[in-house]
Parts: C-alpha cells; structure tokens; sequence
C-alpha cells in the first residue's frame, strides 16, 4: 500500500520544525562556543601573574585559535572587500586627475637635422611645451626626443654617445644637457647675436601692423639676449611706420602687447587717409598723362 501523501498544512508544519530544531541547535552550540571562551578567558586572568608566565606558548595560541575560529569568517570577509573598494577608490580617483587629456593626441616632431636656425629653436621650444604638457619623467626625456632623431639629427647623436663612451664620459640623461650639445651641433656659432641684430634692424616696411608684431614676437621668443620690457616697447615703436610711432608717443604703453593694441587701432584710423592719398596720387598721375597725350595730338 502506497504511503499517505501529505497535506500541505502537514508539510508546513514540518518544515516549521525543523527550522525551529535548526535554530535551537545552532543557538546552544553558539553560546556553549562563547562561553566557553569567556571561561577560559576569566580562568587567566584570575592566574597569579608568575603562573601566567611560565604558561606554555600552545595554551595562548589555543585561546587565540578559538577566537580566530569565531570570527573568521568574518575577517575573511573584511579582509575580501577591502582590496577590492581600495581598488575601485583607484580606479575612480586615479583617472579624475588626467581625464581631460584623454582626447588629446600630441605627437612629437621629427628632427633631421637639416633645419635652419629659426625652425630648429621652434623645434627645442614645441619640444619643451610637449614634456612638461605630458609630464616626462626626467630620466626619459632624452631616450624619447633621441626616439624622433632621423638622418643628420641620428648620426649626430650616435657620434656624440661614442665619443662619451670612449672618452669615459657619463652618458646625457637631462633634457638641459641634450639641449646644449643639440646647440653646439646644429646651431652657427654667432647665431644669438645674428639674430639680436636681425632683432635690432626689423622695420614694418609696408606691412601690416600684425605682420611686422608676428616677426617682431618670434625674434623675440628666439634670441636668449635679455631685455627689459622698457626697451623691448621702445624698439617695437621704433619699428613702426613714422606715422604710428608719432601717434603712439601720447600714450605712453608700458608694455609690447599694450603697444601692438594701440597700433593697430592707430593703423585702422590711418588707412582710410593712406588709401585717400594714395588715390589723389593715381589720379594726379592719370591726369598729366592725359595732358601730355592731348599736348602731342595737337599741330
């Protein structure tokens, strides 16, 4: 005969007890673990102190164990996540300092050597905006701007690292000792003060205000010579067309950029008289050339 199939409310009802038998066990076998160990605990305390010491090293371990056993797991648990927030803390932190960079693509120019004076010193100052953009760590400047030496540039350097190496010199680790070795190799030997003279006989001609500043700017940039603001301002004006530096002259600008505003809102208001001229010119000239046509057709 089949066994009787059981009704749900019986089904319940055993599983109702032996959930409870599952607590009541667990319950006792907790507090017996506890007391047990608060036991132990209070029975060394209450040892006179000479007895403490001559206790075994396995008696504390055992005590030691036993409060391991009760709170493993959760040690175990800590000891899991922490590693894990600590790295997502880095994960999150680490890419808030350099997101903004992400998107950028800096490359960084080639040299072969066969520059001349301005582009090479355009070169030097690119590269050096480049490093401290990208914060190079100094011992590897020199290994990556040497990574972008081709042709002359390259067996220049090569040369260089041989002769050190042979002469017992220490090797170029610094981007301020490359720089200087790359001046003497590529660089005239009078070029600071050819270009302080180029600097110094710079004329607007009849160029633009902007033109004549772009040149005047990149001189500037270029040379190492040192001058003050004062005279930097003072020979821009002095560069001028004849008829700006006048009209600068009631202002009194303290400094280059105040100068290259100045002008050009002067040059605004003296091309309409300088086009006038100009004009009155054309037309003074097309006017004796049409006498001196009438004057040869007459008898």
């Amino acid at each position: 005969m089949p066994p009787r199939k059981q009704t749900p409310e019986e089904q319940q009802e055993e599983l109702r007890a032996t959930l409870e038998n599952f607590t009541t066990t667990l319950r006792e076998t907790l507090l017996h673990a506890v007391e047990t160990a608060l036991t132990t605990v209070i029975q060394r305390q209450q040892q006179p102190q000479d007895n403490a010491a001559n206790q075994p090293r396995e008696e504390d371990d055992t005590d030691e164990d036993l409060a391991d056993n009760l709170f493993a797991n959760i040690r175990n648990q800590v000891r899991n996540v922490a590693p894990a927030e600590h790295q997502l803390n880095r994960r999150e932190h680490q890419p808030e300092e350099r997101r903004w960079d992400m998107g950028f693509r800096v490359e960084i120019p080639e040299f072969n050597g066969n520059l001349n004076t301005e582009e090479f010193l355009d070169w030097l100052s690119s590269i050096e905006e480049i490093l401290e953009y990208k914060r190079v760590p100094g011992d590897q400047c020199v290994p990556l701007i040497a990574s972008r030496f081709k042709n002359r540039a390259m067996a220049s350097w090569q040369q260089i690292k041989e002769s050190r190496h042979h002469a017992g010199k220490p090797r170029i680790d610094t981007w301020e000792r490359l720089t200087k070795h790359m001046h003497w190799a590529f660089l005239p030997y009078n070029y600071e003060r050819t270009l302080y003279n180029k600097l110094q006989t710079l004329r607007q001609g009849s160029r633009s205000v902007d033109e004549y500043a772009t040149d005047f700017f990149l001189m500037v940039a270029r040379t190492t010579l040192v001058e003050t603001e004062e005279q930097l301002v003072s020979l821009f004006i002095g560069c001028l067309r004849f008829q700006i530096q006048t009209a600068l002259q009631q202002f009194n600008p303290t400094t280059v950029s105040e100068a290259h505003q100045r002008a050009l809102a002067m040059e605004l208001q003296f091309r309409s008289s300088w086009n006038s001229g100009t004009n009155r010119v054309r037309n003074r000239s097309q006017s004796s050339d049409s006498i001196t046509a009438t004057d040869a057709t007459q008898p």
